[in-house]
């Protein structure tokens, strides 16, 4: 998609009577290098209204997402119409889990540049986790104030990793949980109500997903015949992703919306393992 250009979303499902009936509500985005997703919140009736996908060419550029971003609110009335409360998950880069004992910033600034040098353009942001008592760390761009005044900001792997911990956290079962992006996918492993493993992995194939998969589960002594995996996110029941995945993995199935909220009529159009990060993004900023 190039500035200026119009783009067709590639999900559309918004109750545009309910929209425009609706106050207050809530817009949660989901700002990626291939694409923008969004959704709107009702929060009297603490339902889901609708969500709407925007996919666009891969990039890294910083300026050509802001304008890419800046170019589909010109386009989209309910991208650009204002609410009472809006949050965004920026899903980008590499994420660090730092417990809370090293939470000063110089600690955090310390530990992340193991994991991966900070630019100077950049700003150190932290999502609490109360569930393990740690922060998911990582940097963002300083101008980012500058694009998104008022906006509550958390990374791309939050919404998702504090859902499970919530979903679970009484659960002493063994449970490998995935969300599965474009060309990546998140990776949760509990047990005995604990968080053994978070990672972010790169892929573009079926065999990249379970060779990645399956070495994590390998070094963490979980048998692929009796612990569960279930997938959330762009996959679909039969697809190469899933089948791959039920022939290494006896118990797999597919992950439901996060619970407390109604969803609207128009959103059963939705497979359940689909936005899951979207739909709990809420959560994570209330």
């Amino acid at each position: 998609m190039e500035t200026g250009s119009k783009i067709k979303a590639k999900t559309d499902f918004i109750d545009q009577t309910q929209l425009r009936n609706s106050h207050p509500k809530h817009r949660s985005i989901q700002l990626d290098s291939d694409g923008l997703s969004f959704s709107i919140l009702d929060l009297e009736k603490n339902t889901y209204i609708g969500v709407r996908e925007y996919d666009f060419k891969a990039t890294d550029r910083l300026q050509m997402i802001w304008e890419r971003y800046q170019n589909l609110r010109e386009q989209d009335e309910w991208l650009r119409t204002d609410t009472h409360s809006q949050s965004m998950a920026w899903n980008f880069g590499v994420s660090t889990l730092i417990p809370n004992a090293f939470s000063s910033p110089m600690a955090e600034k310390t530990l992340r540049n193991f994991v991966q040098p900070l630019l100077p353009s950049d700003e150190l942001f932290r999502d609490d986790l109360p569930a393990v008592e740690a922060g998911n760390v990582y940097p963002l761009p300083s101008s980012l104030h500058e694009h998104f005044k008022g906006v509550k900001v958390v990374h791309g792997t939050t919404p998702f990793l504090e859902g499970m911990l919530r979903r679970f956290q009484n659960d002493e079962a063994s449970r490998v949980l995935v969300n599965i992006e474009n060309r990546q996918f998140t990776l949760l492993v509990l047990f005995d109500r604990k968080l053994q493993l978070f990672n972010r992995y790169p892929f573009q194939t079926s065999e990249d997903l379970i060779y990645y998969l399956l070495f994590a589960m390998e070094q963490l002594n979980l048998n692929p015949e009796e612990v569960p995996l279930t997938l959330y996110g762009s996959i679909e029941k039969h697809s190469a992703l899933y089948e791959i995945a039920y022939k290494y993995i006896r118990n797999v199935d597919l992950g439901l919306r996060p619970d407390g909220f109604v969803y609207a009529p128009i959103l059963d159009s939705v497979a359940p393992q689909h936005y899951y990060g979207l739909f709990q993004q809420y959560l994570c900023v209330s």
